[in-house]
């Protein structure tokens, strides 16, 4: 018993050691990772203000999704249409005449971004 008491006096110095060297390997990944932290601009969470209700009539319009992979300036190339409006990774083209709206993204996109884009298409007539 005698030659275990050393060793029970330190253990609560040792393991104040171990605590605070995790709490600074912690907090030095938590600072490494916070300074390459930037907000994705796909990723779109902001109010909006919902369309007016005769804007609501998906029915009458035709709404078509394309994937591209030169979606951002896919829309700019388009000579048929009426108005279009442009995002990182994608973009939306409508024709009032035609009432068609169409939606273009790459392979790889998010909701936030089909949302987006869709509320341009409700928007647009």
């Amino acid at each position: 018993m005698q030659a275990c008491w050393p060793l029970v006096c330190c253990v609560p110095f040792l393991f104040g050691i171990v605590t605070r060297c995790i709490c600074c390997v912690g907090v030095l990944m938590t600072a490494m990772w916070g300074a390459n932290a930037q907000a994705d601009p796909l990723l779109d969470f902001r109010f909006f203000t919902a369309p007016q209700d005769q804007r609501h009539a998906p029915s009458t319009w035709l709404v078509n999704w394309l994937v591209r992979p030169d979606a951002q300036t896919y829309c700019h190339s388009v000579t048929h249409k009426d108005g279009f409006a442009s995002r990182m990774e994608g973009c939306v083209y409508w024709s009032l005449g035609q009432r068609q709206c169409t939606v273009v993204t790459t392979d790889s996109t998010t909701h936030s971004q089909l949302g987006h884009l869709y509320l341009h298409c409700l928007n647009a007539h």
